[in-house]
Order: C-alpha cells, then structure tokens, then sequence
C-alpha cells in the first residue's frame, strides 16, 4: 500500500545486545564439480537464449552469483538472466525436462544468509533484469521487479512525494510485498528517548537516509535465526545477555572465527495490523515479533560449527520467552530470518495444506523441488 507526504517521519528503535570480538583470517571458498544435469541445461539454455547464459570467467556470472555473505553464495555451473516473463517460462520448462532435471536457484537481491535458497552448484536465474519501479496511477500502489533493492525503490520514489513502508538497510531485494505504515500513538517514542542510550539516532528522515545510514559491507560468515515473541520482558533481555555472553565465551575457547554475536530485539508496534491474506501467516491477534539472533565469522568453514551455536542460544531463550507467556512453541518463524533447516510448519503453519494443494495442481512435475528454500 502507499501513502502520500512531503517526507516519512521514521523513527527506528532497536535493542541490540552486540558483543565482538575481531579476528582476521583468510575467507577459505570450496567448489564442487558441476552437475551432469546442470551442465546440459546450461549447454541448452545457451542455445535457446543466446546472449543471456554466461560462464565462469565472465563479469555478468561473477556478479550473478554473487551474496551479501560468502557463507550464502555458491559456483553456479551457469547464470542465465532473463529478460522475460516468457524468458523465465522457457527457462524453467529446460531445467525442469524429464531428460535434464538440472538442480536451480532464484536470486534477487541475494541477501540470503541460508546456502542454496538463493544460491546452487546447478542453474543460477538471475532477476537483474527484472528490476523496475513503477508508481502506478493514481498513485495508490507501485509495481515492483524483484530485483530491485528497497535502496533503490526509496530514492525513486521521493520525488514523487511517495514511499512504500520496505527493508531498513541497503542491498536488500523487494522480493515481498510489505503491508502499509502504521499510525503511531503520539507519545510512543517518548519513553524510548528517555531511555539510557549509549546512541540515538531517533530524528524526522527519509526512508533513503534511513536505508543508507545502515550501509553494510558484504561479510564472508553470516548466520542468523529467529525467535517470535511479543513482548520483551526483563528475564528475557538477561537470558539474551546470558546466552550470548555465553556463545561468545565457547567460540573463542574453541578458537572459532568468531567476529560478531548479536541479539537484537525488533519491538515493532501492531506490525500485522493491516495483514492480508498471504502465504505467511502473520494475523493480527498474534502480533509475534522477530526476536534476531545472529553472528558474523572470517572463515567459510565455520558455516555449520555457527549455525549449531546459532541454534543452540535461540534455543535457550526461546525457552524462557515461552515461560514468561510471550511466545508458543509454534508461534510462526520469520522466513527472512529462519535457520535453513527450521520446520516448514513453522513457516507457513495452517496455510501449509491449502499451498501444498496449490503446489499440486500448479507444479506437478515438482520442478520447484529442484531449487533450494522452504520446501511446501
């Protein structure tokens, strides 16, 4: 949804619980051998659209492939960019042939922490063509390509005295579509600036200088998870403390390259207020929101050592939030966050029937089941 205004006054208020330790190491990358499969996709494609499939070596592969985080990227056997609806037809009829049935990814804005939902050894189709932004008349919805990042979609459309309600920092890709701002009770961010703050950047901004004020660097290891919850008490802000004083501690004893572990909380305010129906299920009577885990390393090969340490802290302070009444042990999981190997069910909860039903009359070849993500 949109509104109309001469500027958005945006304040952000976010706990963060941030304990480093900096430690350099050499980013250390691991390849495969191309799939048999996908390299005869990849020999078809390139006859099929000309032009558009490119290979190791090549400027357009390099940048296809390419991931906020190196934990999340992969060499891809091929990139093919579509320019297309009907491109992206063709595309997905070859991969998912009886006699080629190549493994594939999608990618947009590649900002994925998870290796292989975005990112394959196999066939990587690259939205960068899809990229546009389009304030459709009367100025009541924009069309968005999903490619394009929320960056970019804010400074398009200020000078157009719009804005749509997107991702907080740069590099991030539409890829979703965002329910419309919520009106604030007046005196909300009263109690937040009283607050004890070691930094306040709380002020009237744009969305773009709000989005490029938190510029981040593309890391080589970055985990993350989820922890749905809807208040954050006291006992639970001293469990995240605990356990990331906790982790921190086990990953240096174990001599890990370990430069960030964070707990965030992210109190958003009636954030499934306006809720539509969707995929994701995200009513208003449980307003759960994403408790943030996460933490950054110097070395690839510590992808799975940090997603079980990950886990394990999500785990104990889930604990406690289900104690103090604020969370379920099913509550649903956000997906931009989610562990890549979290529960389906925790993703799409009762809509997990209806889409599979879905899944069945629309792809029942199951050719999505050969890319990577929430599997339905």
């Amino acid at each position: 949804m949109m509104s109309r205004h001469s500027k958005l006054r945006l304040a952000l208020f976010r706990l963060s619980l941030t304990f480093s330790l900096i430690v350099t190491s050499q980013a250390q990358t691991q390849e495969d051998p191309p799939p048999a499969a996908a390299t005869k996709a990849c020999q078809i494609l390139n006859e099929t659209l000309p032009g558009l499939v490119f290979f190791p070596g090549a400027t357009n592969y390099a940048s296809d492939n390419f991931h906020y985080a190196a934990t999340s990227t992969q060499n891809s056997t091929c990139t093919v960019e579509p320019l297309t609806n009907e491109d992206v037809s063709a595309i997905l009829k070859i991969v998912g042939q009886e006699d080629v049935r190549s493994p594939f990814a999608v990618k947009g804005g590649g900002h994925t922490s998870n290796v292989g939902h975005s990112s394959t050894t196999g066939v990587m189709i690259s939205l960068v063509k899809f990229d546009q932004i389009t304030a459709n008349d009367p100025s009541t919805t924009v069309t968005l390509g999903p490619a394009a990042t929320w960056d970019q979609v804010y400074a398009k459309l200020e000078p157009l005295n719009l804005t749509v309600v997107g991702g907080r920092i740069p590099g991030v890709g539409v890829g979703v579509v965002y329910d419309r701002p919520v009106e604030q009770p007046p005196a909300v961010f009263g109690e937040i600036l009283s607050l004890p703050l070691t930094r306040n950047t709380t002020k009237a901004r744009t969305l773009t200088d709000l989005t490029l004020g938190a510029s981040q660097s593309p890391q080589t290891g970055y985990t993350q998870h989820i922890i749905p919850t809807l208040h954050y008490t006291v006992p639970i802000m001293r469990a995240m403390k605990t356990q990331v004083d906790a982790a921190v501690a086990k990953a240096i004893a174990e001599e890990r390259s370990i430069a960030t572990i964070a707990m965030s909380c992210e109190p958003y305010i009636n954030d499934f207020a306006h809720s539509v129906d969707s995929a994701y299920p995200h009513s208003p009577s449980r307003p759960v929101t994403p408790g943030h885990p996460t933490s950054f390393y110097n070395d690839v090969a510590d992808r799975d050592y940090f997603e079980q340490l990950i886990q394990e802290m999500s785990g104990a302070i889930h604990v406690v939030v289900i104690q103090e009444g604020q969370g379920l042990p099913d509550d649903i999981h956000y997906p931009n966050y989610a562990l890549a190997d979290t529960l389906v069910e925790l993703i799409y909860g009762e809509n997990l029937p209806r889409l599979r039903e879905i899944k069945e009359r629309a792809d029942p070849t199951d050719v999505m089941g050969l890319s990577g993500g929430f599997k339905i």
